[in-house]
């Protein structure tokens, strides 16, 4: 396929996305998030409660569903400016997978975060409950855009009741693990650590964003990404869109974006919410 020399920002197509992306000229976004299938080997499930399908997650086995996504990672590379970042959202099924796919694709050192999403999980006897997704996070180069201040989150209520104030006014708690004794609050809260587990996952926690469609995302998730690792202006790429959450995040937060997914109802989904 030939390559555009323009690209169009704040649209939705209904594509594959590796054929899509073969069409967009190299570095021309600066953030990718990426909620592909995760290789569960689920039927397609309906939306809400009806016969239109989300997605099908069925595979030959592991290996067929890594070789479909190795593409489709080294096309999302390509497209990301030298100061671009890719978050991978994915869960145990093929973590290890897509792992090495984004190492092949990267380069190892390029890999940043492997963040745990606390999402909750089913019931079992036989092992420890399945509970969260795993958020791979790897940077096109070593310049990459990361606004740490834009992604402070507040303290804990824990934490807070131990922390007291010096002469000059700045907060601090006793710490008997660094020189001193005393740990400085920043003004503007803490910085998460690679375990996210104040975002709910639950369909309650939507609100008026929830639209039934199978594995939405709440929004708030995709903000502290976009807050993090773009700026104001910059291009945000989805390329299994779905709902729209990634989109929708980026509008709000004055990003413009591109989304991509083959399902007619993700795209009509995500067009009448970025609407």
């Amino acid at each position: 396929m030939e390559l555009s020399q323009t690209i169009k920002l704040d649209v939705v197509y209904l594509a594959d996305c590796l054929d899509k992306m073969r069409q967009l000229p190299d570095e021309s976004v600066d953030l990718v998030y990426a909620d592909p299938p995760y290789g569960s080997g689920l039927k397609a499930r309906p939306y809400r409660h009806t016969d239109e399908m989300s997605y099908s997650d069925v595979w030959a086995s592991l290996g067929e569903y890594a070789a479909w996504m190795a593409p489709r990672i080294g096309q999302c590379r390509r497209l990301l400016r030298p100061t671009g970042s890719m978050y991978l959202q994915c869960d145990w099924h093929a973590t290890h997978w897509l792992r090495m796919a984004m190492d092949d694709a990267f380069g190892a050192g390029q890999f940043r975060n492997e963040i745990i999403w606390c999402v909750g999980g089913g019931y079992t006897k036989r092992s420890f409950r399945k509970a969260h997704d795993t958020i791979l996070f790897y940077t096109k180069a070593n310049g990459y855009v990361f606004n740490s201040d834009a992604a402070r989150m507040p303290y804990s209520q824990k934490l807070m009741v131990h922390v007291r104030q010096d002469a000059d006014g700045r907060s601090y708690y006793q710490d008997g693990h660094v020189k001193g004794g005393k740990t400085y609050l920043h003004p503007g809260g803490q910085l998460p650590w690679d375990w996210w587990s104040d975002i709910p996952s639950t369909i309650f926690s939507h609100g008026k964003d929830y639209t039934g469609y199978w594995g939405q995302k709440p929004v708030p998730l995709l903000e502290r990404i976009v807050k993090a690792s773009s700026n104001k202006g910059d291009t945000v790429l989805d390329p299994f869109c779905g709902s729209g959450t990634t989109l929708v995040a980026a509008k709000r937060l004055g990003r413009r974006y591109i989304g991509i997914d083959s399902s007619e109802t993700a795209v009509r989904l995500s067009e009448g919410r970025l609407a």
